[in-house]
């Protein structure tokens, strides 16, 4: 297609759309005819008008068409050009999560704090807590959670690097009842004690 005119690729893609909605043996056809993709009257036997179209609304090489409305009809009011990401995010199995009351494609809700997708993705797989899912890479979310020693709250992290002791150390003095006055305390054991003083330095 690369030395073909824009009327002949677009030729080619009027083509394709039909194949995708009405030949049954079309391999991507249960994607689109197969669960109720049609084209529009307008398009369906005229390709000029769909030339027309979309020369005169945003088509240039590389683009794609996307349809807006993933379960709508290719139709004027409906479809677009875009990049191949834009539309990989809006086929059918592009996963949406609400995240606070908002809701977004995983792609973009993993673009707007610099993780990657498949990261969201595992977190919503493994139940993360809502308030844990756009965490930095790298980030346990049992290290982000609040506690609270004699009156102070900060995070797990925190109480870590300011006591020396590791988190997961703090962490099972919690779940083993200790008293708060303890929970900072340095270890006993020669062991644990020279890891603590390499920690702390």
């Amino acid at each position: 297609m690369a030395n073909k005119t824009p009327h002949e690729r677009l030729y080619s893609l009027w083509k394709d759309i039909k194949k995708r909605c009405y030949n049954p043996n079309f391999k991507f056809y249960n994607y689109y005819g197969g669960r109720g993709i049609h084209v529009c009257d307008e398009w369906l036997h005229n390709p000029n008008a769909f030339i027309e179209w979309s020369i005169n609304n945003g088509y240039r090489e590389g683009l794609q068409i996307d349809r807006i409305e993933n379960d709508g009809p290719y139709a004027p009011t409906n479809c677009r050009f875009v990049t191949r990401l834009v539309n990989v995010r809006n086929r059918s199995d592009s996963t949406y999560i609400t995240i606070g009351g908002e809701t977004k494609q995983i792609g973009e809700w993993a673009d707007s704090v610099g993780i990657t997708a498949g990261a969201l993705r595992f977190r919503v797989m493994r139940r993360w807590a809502e308030s844990d899912l756009l965490l930095p890479l790298g980030s346990n979310p049992k290290q982000q959670r609040i506690i609270t020693i004699n009156g102070e709250s900060k995070r797990l992290l925190e109480w870590s690097n300011l006591s020396g002791l590791s988190a997961t150390t703090i962490s099972d003095r919690i779940k083993r009842g200790w008293d708060e006055s303890e929970l900072l305390r340095p270890p006993t054991n020669r062991y644990a004690r020279e890891a603590y003083v390499n920690n702390s330095n």
